[in-house]
């Protein structure tokens, strides 16, 4: 990508939908994570007396 004034070509248009797109990806497995595998040991380390991992919320 560079900078113009013209309208973006095509093709400019076609990578910013696949970054879009990738980035809805990451955002979703990161998203999964954060309520699955990091809740779990949230639990478990806040269960066991310690504080880890406190305040990670899903990003959006």
């Amino acid at each position: 990508m560079s900078s113009s004034w013209n309208a973006p070509t095509p093709g400019q248009l076609k990578t910013l939908e696949d970054a879009k797109e990738a980035l809805a990806e990451g955002l979703a497995m990161l998203n999964a994570a954060l309520t699955t595998e990091v809740a779990a040991a949230r639990k478990a380390f806040e269960s066991s007396g310690l504080g880890l991992l406190r305040g990670l919320e899903p990003v959006k």
